[in-house]
């Protein structure tokens, strides 16, 4: 018989116990540290939100010296600044806010200032506020871009028929039974600073009507507002809406009706569309400030391929005729030879690009020559630049204001302040806006700066920059106003053995700040200069309402993926992507929004040189990959994807990573046509689960950089500023270069600052 022998018993189970021990403390191990990781963030962030923080500035009078006095509010707390101007307000909210100046003989001034800081900043700082005086002749006008309240914004979805009223929605922002209370919660933000101006337009793009069954058939798109959602215009401060626009005869004859009616009704004035050309052609008149001024607005879109023109004849209503020289010509000279100032806003040019089309700026050029006081343009639904002809300022292109438009590159617009005595415009301030779900938000930080640094690119004022500063645009007029910062550094970059090197601005530039010129002394070295499409891959909060570190274009969901605040590789926030090793599927994480190439919106040869960068760190992260879905740059069709980003996971510290995409070529064999050919992106980043527990895959500042101009670094390269060209992509031999960069940006010459 067989006996057991207990000593060598026990020595085994022993080792049985010492290895599931071991294994247990390894799994202990891995997952208390990322349970850790996950406790840490959900403490960091409940930190965060209950952190205070410091904000600090100085307040300037009209001459550049110190104000004394100066009343200065932000949330619930006010002070007076100190006799060198300067204020200091003590453990405010750590929450994007409105900052509000008011002194006795000046305008109020509003400055949207970024508190959304890490923990490691104690205090914020302003630039220097000036303030203008406030007198007996100098009207302050504020203009708004494309504005309208139907559509997606009473029925989401847009499954009701055009010719049918929408039933209520309870997701919609905008009840029909009761549209007042939710067009004001949409316009809600910017109340301050329209009631703050003198006289405040917006371009109301739609008919205002309460009977649809009129809609005009022919056209793809139709919009209208509710009558109910007038009270909201009236409450926001709106005195004035031009309606020379391609909307306004959507629902014909029976909406141009409803549309003067309701807005008298309101006591909104118009002018831009009548029930025939004569209406349409009168101005608006109104005496501002011992000032008498004559509103016009004048649409260029006729779509004459249409039975139904939408421009306003002697026998049918609609819109003025930009178009129309002689009407146009005269209808200014009129009202120049009765002593009125013709402030005239015209629609039209291609939509969705950065700068007026050729035609649009004809007429531009036909309205000042024949004696405008000042042009706004509206119509491409983007921010366009502001510019000097024939001595008058032309405002080209405003974006939306309060607008239902997807697509991304509509998402930022501007308001125009500007300020006039009679004829002489004395400052124009452009103020960014974000739309977010449509509802228009005012903007600090980063995103102000890159997207006005975008404004000025695109400005034709060489002269005279249009440059970022304290969130807003300011608009150079008037020779020594503005002083250049100059700042120049060194850096040693390693190009790898591809002869390749990404290059990332946004690591040594400061927000406002552009490039302006670079030098390598390395032979037959050049480089593309690149822009950032995306816009939205920092998931910093730049936004100013009650919402505190979100992210408005990631679809993040609580299970795989949210925000991560404490420890981003810059700034505030990353994007986390959390998996579990018994998961089933993949976190998946899109952008949500399609990307599009310059060049698509005019339908020209698109540039698809394009490459996508950010930073990545990993926590036990399983397999990353980021997805590129290609897309026609409208409509539903598309051009398969290309995996352009494939990380094996693990652990390691921020890395950085780079990749082209490469989308697929237009059709040589028949018309370019954005609907049916490849002109868009969209990024989807995922990770699988890991091996074991719980991996972490941590992401920040993703671009996708469309390539432009080639430069040579070799003899030294100058760029024009401001710009919005952030990234450059070096070609050179192997090894360490020395890049020698200067940066330059502007401020407004504030004598003792």
């Amino acid at each position: 018989m067989n006996r057991s022998n207990p000593s060598r018993n026990i020595f085994l189970a022993c080792i049985v116990i010492a290895v599931l021990s071991a294994i247990l403390f390894a799994w202990l191990y891995v997952n208390t540290e990322s349970v850790d990781f996950l406790g840490k963030e959900t403490r960091y962030q409940k930190e965060l939100s209950a952190a205070s923080i410091n904000l600090e500035g100085k307040i300037f009078n009209g001459e550049g010296a110190p104000l004394e006095g100066a009343r200065i509010t932000l949330q619930e707390q006010t002070v007076l600044s100190l006799a060198n101007g300067s204020f200091y307000l003590k453990k405010v909210n750590r929450a994007n806010s409105l900052l509000t100046i008011q002194a006795p003989g000046f305008r109020t001034e509003f400055i949207p200032v970024h508190l959304f800081l890490p923990l490691n900043k104690s205090t914020a700082v302003v630039d220097p506020i000036l303030m203008k005086p406030a007198d007996s002749k100098t009207v302050r006008f504020l203009f708004g871009g494309d504005t309208h309240f139907g559509r997606r914004f009473i029925d989401p979805g847009e499954i009701t028929p055009r010719d049918q009223m929408p039933p209520d929605n309870t997701n919609a922002l905008i009840l029909v039974s009761d549209p007042e209370p939710g067009t004001q919660q949409v316009l809600k933000y910017f109340r301050p600073l329209f009631q703050e101006a003198d006289f405040s337009s917006v371009n109301l793009e739609s008919p205002v009507v309460q009977n649809v069954t009129t809609p005009n058939r022919e056209k793809e798109y139709v919009l209208f507002t509710l009558p109910g959602s007038l009270p909201a215009l009236t409450w926001l401060g709106v005195d004035y809406v031009s309606l020379g626009n391609n909307h306004v005869y959507d629902y014909l004859e029976q909406g141009i009706t409803d549309t003067l009616d309701s807005l008298g009704a309101n006591g909104i004035s118009d002018s831009g569309a009548g029930s025939n050309a004569t209406e349409a052609f009168q101005a608006y008149h109104i005496l501002l400030k011992e000032s008498p001024y004559a509103f016009l607005s004048m649409n260029s879109i006729d779509r004459s391929e249409y039975a139904i023109r939408y421009m306003a004849t002697d026998s049918k209503g609609g819109s003025a005729n930009l178009k129309d020289s002689p009407s146009v010509v005269s209808s200014i000279q009129r009202e120049s030879a009765t002593g009125y100032i013709p402030i005239v806003q015209v629609h039209g040019g291609n939509e969705y690009t950065y700068e007026p089309s050729d035609y649009i700026r004809n007429r531009m050029d036909l309205v000042t020559k024949s004696g405008a006081g000042l042009v706004v343009s509206h119509h491409p639904h983007i921010a366009q630049g502001v510019e000097v002809m024939n001595g008058v300022v032309v405002i080209e292109g405003l974006g939306n204001f309060a607008f239902d438009a997807e697509r991304l590159e509509t998402e930022l617009g501007l308001l125009a302040r500007v300020d006039m005595v009679g004829k002489d415009v004395q400052s124009v301030r452009l103020i960014p806006v974000y739309l977010d779900n449509s509802t228009p938000h005012l903007i600090t930080g980063r995103l102000a700066n890159t997207f006005l640094r975008r404004i000025g690119e695109f400005s034709r004022n060489s002269s005279f920059p249009v440059y970022p500063y304290n969130g807003q645009g300011v608009v150079t007029l008037q020779p020594n106003t503005t002083t250049v910062e100059e700042r120049t550094i060194q850096v040693n970059v390693n190009i790898p053995d591809s002869g390749i090197l990404v290059v990332d601005l946004r690591q040594w530039a400061k927000e406002d700040e552009s490039l302006a010129e670079v030098k390598d002394d390395t032979p037959d070295t050049s480089a593309q200069v690149g822009r950032d499409l995306m816009m939205f891959g920092d998931f910093e909060d730049w936004d100013v309402d009650e919402d505190t570190g979100e992210t408005d274009l990631w679809n993040v969901s609580f299970d795989s993926a949210y925000l991560c605040h404490s420890r981003p590789y810059r700034g505030t926030s990353s994007l986390c992507s959390v998996r579990y090793s018994n998961s089933v599927y993949d976190s998946v994480i899109m952008f949500r929004n399609r990307i599009r190439v310059m060049g698509d919106a005019l339908n020209e040869v698109p540039n698809k040189n394009l490459s996508f960068i950010g930073y990545m760190k990993g926590e036990r992260a399983g397999p990353v990959t980021v997805v590129a879905k290609y897309l026609a740059s409208e409509g539903e069709i598309t051009f398969g994807e290309e995996k352009i980003l494939s990380v094996p996971g693990g652990t390691f510290s921020w890395q950085p990573f780079i990749a082209d995409i490469h989308m697929p070529a237009d059709d040589p064999s028949r018309h370019r046509d954005p609907t049916t050919d490849p002109r868009a992106l969209q990024i989807v980043i995922q990770q699988s689960p890991p091996q074991g527990g719980i991996g972490i895959a941590e992401f920040d500042e993703i671009a996708v950089i469309n390539w432009e101009e080639t430069i040579s670094l070799s003899q030294g390269a100058s760029l024009s500023t401001p710009h919005a060209r952030d990234f450059l992509r070096i070609s050179s031999s192997p090894g360490v270069h020395r890049l020698t960069m200067k940066f330059l940006s502007f401020k407004p010459l504030i004598a003792d600052a």
